[in-house]
């Protein structure tokens, strides 16, 4: 039987980079996991709904897809916020397909997409939401720098 542990606190590593965990990362190995976002799009303009309505858009943005691919089981997640004490969607979805030929499709056929006279839904590969708010940061940007060189030139 192994000899009982005593903690001493005089034997502490000053920091937390000062601990050595490669005893329990040989013992306790855990396979890394390929997970990369190409199989994720984000849908915008996705209508705003309590929880109560939840589910009834959940399944409508499943039928929305059916024809682009498997979607991953409980794979459409709507982020939700408080607001007047319920709980809110955010006016926007992340859908994870099977595969990143899904979520191709998926962009290529939903976006633009009219689900009701309010609602035209935007599709976009999750990766590239970042670029599309560099771009517009950057075309903001330029228009301003424009609008400036054009109003110095009026004064």
């Amino acid at each position: 039987m192994p000899a009982p542990f005593k903690f001493n606190p005089d034997t502490l590593p000053e920091t937390e980079d000062d601990i050595n965990f490669a005893d329990l990362e040989q013992e306790f190995h855990v396979p890394e996991l390929e997970f990369c976002f190409d199989s994720i799009v984000v849908v915008d303009n996705v209508p705003v709904v309590d929880e109560s309505k939840e589910k009834k858009l959940v399944g409508a943005l499943q039928k929305i897809f059916k024809g682009c691919g498997r979607i991953r089981e409980n794979g459409i997640h709507m982020p939700m916020t408080e607001k007047d004490g319920k709980q809110v969607s955010k006016g926007f979805v992340f859908v994870e397909f099977e595969t990143p030929e899904m979520a191709d499709l998926a962009v290529r056929q939903v976006h633009n997409y009219r689900m009701d006279k309010q609602h035209v839904l935007t599709v976009h590969h999750f990766d590239d939401v970042d670029k599309e708010e560099e771009a517009f940061e950057e075309r903001t940007k330029q228009a301003a720098t424009n609008h400036q060189h054009c109003c110095w030139r009026d004064a």
